[in-house]
């Protein structure tokens, strides 16, 4: 519960870098940016993978923690209740960067890919963590 929680604030973090990027990579080029922001979405991808490599790190060190000292009996209710919100949001999120890329396609864009692709997956996985409360209710 403690990973997927932190992946949800990562992907609201990625979502809002992805944003950003495909914003001012769309800006047209100035006197002082001759060439625009060409990068913007590739130094994106990159800050958001860094994230979540930090964030991985994280769970494995508390996974150790609690190999080692056991964990505490969590309740289904709560989880079905929070990770049912947060499927229901990680889905909204995937169709609205679906939408927001040219076309409908994001394969020109690694950013919005890859933070497409997270965000599809993270609604699935809310989705079998809110039926995995649901069990133990």
């Amino acid at each position: 519960m403690l990973a997927e929680g932190g992946d949800y604030l990562l992907d609201a973090g990625a979502v809002a870098v992805a944003l950003l990027a495909l914003v001012l990579s769309r800006r047209p080029p100035t006197a002082r940016r001759p060439s625009g922001y060409p990068n913007a979405t590739n130094v994106a991808a990159l800050v958001n993978a860094g994230w979540l490599l930090l964030l991985e790190v994280a769970v494995a060190a508390a996974a150790l923690v609690r190999l080692a000292t056991g964990a505490p009996k969590v309740r289904g209710l709560p989880v079905l209740v929070v990770s049912g919100i947060a499927a229901a949001t990680m889905t909204a999120g995937a169709l609205l960067l679906r939408g927001d890329t040219p076309d409908g396609d994001a394969d020109g864009d690694l950013s919005i890919k890859a933070v497409l692709l997270d965000t599809a997956a993270d609604a699935a996985a809310a989705a079998d963590v809110a039926a995995m409360g649901a069990s133990s209710c």
